[in-house]
């Protein structure tokens, strides 16, 4: 009797664990997809700060806010999408707060995915409402229309679960060239040596993993995975890169961060591109651990922000406070 009665408890404890679980998994959906207090500010100045930036100002000197898996709002599945979403505001949002730095991955269809789920535009995830980089470059095109004083830089990435490579390279090459109106292509310019005034108006392509997509974007090689300390390239360039996305904690990842900047202050950083990454899985729940990480990153970057090279920093959830730190040091 003794036994059947401790089975039937384990049983219905397991089942109020999964309910809370799954409580909690809803919660948490609603907090980051729907209630626009999380979400960052869209108005005001932040739409156009590039308009202060110096014309002369190289690019490769500037401190820019990006975002991490841009399109990762909203992900397949109640449990995934959460696990998975990286971001509280839409393509378009995020621009209009500030972010001129978009890390998209696509597949060779042209979706965008986070690892191999696909991504959408609402919470509806059926095939129609697919998040496509179509729209992105849309989204893209139209706010530089309205800002023309502003540059945007895609990095576009290969990955997702249709990832052939020639398929790849045909589709995103020729989609491309169907959006080009504002597309500033490299012209066998020295990445290194453009300026704001070359930009402005334009989007940019970095291209990770995938090649010269179209002959137009800059590529990046030597990457490598989960990297704490990189000397990467970007099209020749030398490029300090950080991405050591395996971090648990917020402690763990504020290591890498700090440990990676007091590294190349050290360096000649005259020409040279920076990419650091504040995200990291945490322990699979990404907005659990970003709500930590970005006030600590915050009180970090303006402590040295204002006479130390920063250079594209990638950020999940970031707020509006922080990515006009990042973004008002430019001027």
């Amino acid at each position: 009797m003794s036994s059947r009665y401790n089975a039937i408890s384990r049983r219905f404890m397991a089942c109020v664990s999964v309910s809370y679980y799954v409580i909690f998994i809803i919660f948490t959906s609603v907090i980051i997809g729907f209630d626009e207090k999380f979400n960052v500010d869209s108005k005001g100045p932040a739409m156009y700060w590039m308009k202060s930036v110096k014309d002369s100002k190289k690019i490769c000197d500037m401190n820019i806010p990006g975002t991490h898996d841009s399109g990762a709002r909203y992900t397949q599945g109640i449990v995934t999408g959460v696990v998975a979403s990286c971001q509280n505001s839409s393509i378009y949002a995020q621009l209009n707060s500030g972010i001129r730095y978009l890390d998209l991955r696509v597949d060779s269809n042209g979706t965008i995915c986070h690892g191999i789920l696909k991504c959408y535009k609402s919470i509806i995830t059926n095939k129609e409402n697919e998040l496509k980089l179509s729209d992105v470059l849309d989204y893209v095109n139209k706010f530089l229309e309205n800002n023309p004083s502003e540059f945007v830089i895609l990095q576009i990435k290969r990955e997702g679960k249709d990832t052939n490579k020639n398929d790849f390279k045909n589709n995103i090459g020729s989609l491309l060239e169907s959006k080009s109106k504002y597309y500033r292509k490299k012209s066998g310019m020295n990445l290194s040596e453009l300026t704001v005034a070359d930009v402005r108006g334009k989007f940019l392509v970095f291209a990770r993993d995938c090649g010269n997509i179209d002959g137009g974007a800059f590529v990046y090689s030597n990457w490598g995975d989960n990297a704490s300390y990189k000397l990467a390239k970007i099209d020749g360039n030398d490029c300090f890169l950080q991405d050591e996305y395996k971090a648990k904690t917020k402690n763990e990842k504020m290591e890498c961060i700090k440990n990676f900047y007091n590294k190349i202050w050290k360096e000649n950083l005259k020409d040279k591109f920076v990419v650091n990454f504040t995200s990291c899985v945490g322990y699979y729940i990404l907005w659990a651990v970003a709500i930590q990480i970005n006030p600590s990153f915050k009180e970090f970057f303006e402590k040295n922000g204002s006479n130390k090279k920063f250079g594209i920093v990638l950020m999940d959830f970031p707020d509006g406070n922080l990515i006009e730190s990042i973004y008002k040091t430019n001027f």
